[in-house]
């Protein structure tokens, strides 16, 4: 994070919810930013999310609803899910794919 001109960034979390509600707290702006560029935030929101199977994996496609600082709009493939047993990880691209930056949640 420090290559993003994050001073002091809090604790970032993405609940994935039953009956497909989420909510997220503190993610890094550079997580809503084509390029990948900080801004030096942290955004919050709520949504709804789906699972959907793809040829290596699963993704989640997220749509978030107005009302909290994420700019609200559906997120296609937002997340991938890592790993091939309980303890998953969900993995975020941050910017350009070919960048290689990306954040990872792991469940607590």
């Amino acid at each position: 994070m420090r290559s993003k001109n994050y001073v002091s960034p809090p604790a970032s979390q993405i609940e994935l919810e039953p009956r497909s509600s989420m909510t997220i707290h503190n993610l890094p702006d550079c997580a809503v930013n084509e390029s990948g560029m900080s801004g030096g935030k942290f955004l919050s929101g709520h949504g709804e999310w789906e699972l959907t199977k793809q040829p290596f994996g699963y993704v989640v496609d997220v749509r978030i609803e107005e009302g909290g600082s994420i700019p609200p709009g559906g997120y296609a493939a937002w997340l991938r899910i890592m790993g091939r047993r309980r303890h998953y990880e969900l993995e975020m691209t941050i910017g350009d794919p070919d960048s290689g930056e990306r954040l990872r949640y792991v469940e607590q």
